[in-house]
């Protein structure tokens, strides 16, 4: 989805996979694509540990996240509880670089329960909640 933050009308970018806008993640040998269920956002990270987002024509390429991208990447292999420690190390992790804030706080979330991806039919997903705001 993606929001402009109260206050800035322009430049804010918000990234998020989670439950609620049905985002599919699926995890690849060398990336991690999520999707929303109508194709309208779409979130892409590479193994390079960069993370691409398109939604609507606007992007936000070139992100050096590799904290977040690993989180991701390990949802489908890992306990939830370990998934929530990777994220909060990651949430951590981009409070440290000046272009994100502490809204990263509020916004990082792991839910507890497993979902079935439709794009990897074979293996036991998890939806995540992340969110990153950049002001480019």
């Amino acid at each position: 989805m993606n929001h402009r933050a109260p206050g800035h009308s322009h430049g804010w970018t918000e990234t998020v996979v989670d439950q609620q806008d049905r985002l599919l993640i699926a995890a690849a040998t060398r990336r991690s694509r999520a999707e929303s269920a109508d194709g309208a956002v779409a979130v892409e990270a590479t193994a390079d540990g960069l993370i691409h987002n398109w939604h609507i024509g606007e992007e936000l390429r070139g992100t050096d996240v590799r904290e977040v991208v690993a989180a991701v990447v390990r949802l489908q292999h890992e306990a939830v509880a370990d998934a929530r420690a990777e994220l909060a190390a990651a949430a951590a992790a981009l409070r440290e670089d000046p272009r994100f804030r502490a809204v990263v706080d509020r916004h990082v979330d792991a839910i507890d329960r497993p979902v079935v991806s439709e794009t990897t039919p074979d293996n036991d997903g998890y939806f995540a909640h992340l969110t990153v705001w950049d002001r480019g």
